[in-house]
């Protein structure tokens, strides 16, 4: 019962100050607002006092011209921001999905190349068939990073005519510099 006494208690003074606080802002607005009162001076004629008076209309007004001015300058900032930002976005959208497109492709097509079933019997049966890799000249084209990125993951589709043991190549040339 004390525990809820004691945050009924706490709450009421933040309500409290709350409130004070905006009846403070309140009444900082209606001043900014409001004309100020002119005060006559014990000397002053009638016509300097309407003078006075229409000076401090000018300058409110002139003060309010400003406050609009800035206020659409800030707008016309925080719009340009707002489109840097939706083009940003945009461009970078536009990246990923090409990017994806791309990446796409090249996943696809090696699933494809690595899910055939190849049996050992049929790799005995085409190791005699041999395919001849042309190494002819290569155009240039957009695609051309593609099809290289293609043969990474793919590798070359041609055959090597011979095996080499290069563990066997190797130690055999290890033991002929350690003879010499």
């Amino acid at each position: 019962m004390g525990g809820f006494l004691s945050a009924l208690i706490v709450f009421l003074i933040f309500l409290a100050n709350a409130s004070s606080k905006n009846k403070k802002k309140q009444q900082q607005q209606n001043q900014h607002n409001e004309p100020q009162p002119v005060t006559r001076k014990p000397n002053q004629t009638r016509k300097e006092v309407l003078l006075e008076k229409k000076r401090q209309l000018e300058k409110q007004m002139y003060e309010a011209k400003e406050r609009e001015m800035a206020k659409a300058r800030e707008r016309e900032r925080a719009d340009e921001k707002r489109r840097r930002e939706i083009a940003r976005r945009d461009e970078e959208r536009k990246k990923k999905m090409e990017e994806q497109a791309r990446q796409g492709d090249i996943l696809d097509r090696s699933s494809q190349a690595v899910s055939e079933d190849f049996s050992k019997d049929q790799l005995k049966e085409e190791s005699g068939k041999h395919e001849q890799c042309s190494i002819g000249h290569y155009e240039e084209s957009e695609d051309s990073m593609k099809t290289v990125m293609d043969l990474m993951v793919m590798g070359p589709n041609c055959t090597i005519s011979y095996e080499r043991d290069f563990v066997a190549e190797g130690e055999k040339l290890i033991s002929t510099l350690g003879r010499k």
